[in-house]
């Protein structure tokens, strides 16, 4: 008689596991709004001669309507596309892609630009990351096409 209380006991405990892992799921997919990093390159590649212009007349309105863009920040070293995130408080990302005047890999993210410079960008797959030794943040940035890079942050 124990044995099988033990078990049922066992059974619930599993399935109550199940679903709170399941909800976490669902709610994590809930909050999040970012594109995948194949969808921004194909955005970037779909709506290239409409961000050029944008970029050209500095003013960003046909790229603030692509579906997938959430928010456009500008500035004299780059101009980030904001393409969405995921998370909660310190878990949190950042997904979008920017144009770099310069063609150089940026650490440029959500309209923010730290100023590093290209040095501190170190070689990773096919981009360049910068990982931070005192926590679990980091940024990542790969080239799409000419003058254009694709990023995501992790905070």
């Amino acid at each position: 008689m124990k044995k099988k209380i033990l078990i049922g006991c066992g059974t619930i405990v599993l399935v109550l596991i199940i679903v709170f892992i399941s909800f976490i799921i669902w709610f994590d997919n809930m909050i999040s709004d970012n594109l995948s990093k194949k969808e921004i390159v194909e955005l970037v590649n779909d709506n290239y001669l409409i961000i050029l212009d944008d970029i050209n007349e500095n003013d960003f309105t046909d790229t603030n309507n692509i579906d997938g863009v959430k928010e456009v920040y500008h500035d004299s070293d780059v101009i980030d596309v904001y393409c969405g995130g995921r998370g909660i408080g310190s878990a949190t990302s950042y997904y979008g892609f920017y144009y770099s005047p310069d063609d150089l890999p940026k650490d440029a993210w959500c309209g923010s630009s730290f100023g590093r410079t290209f040095d501190e960008l170190k070689p990773e797959g096919k981009g360049f990351a910068i990982k931070y030794s005192n926590d679990d943040n980091c940024y990542y940035t790969e080239r799409i096409r000419d003058n254009f890079y694709y990023y995501e942050a992790h905070f």
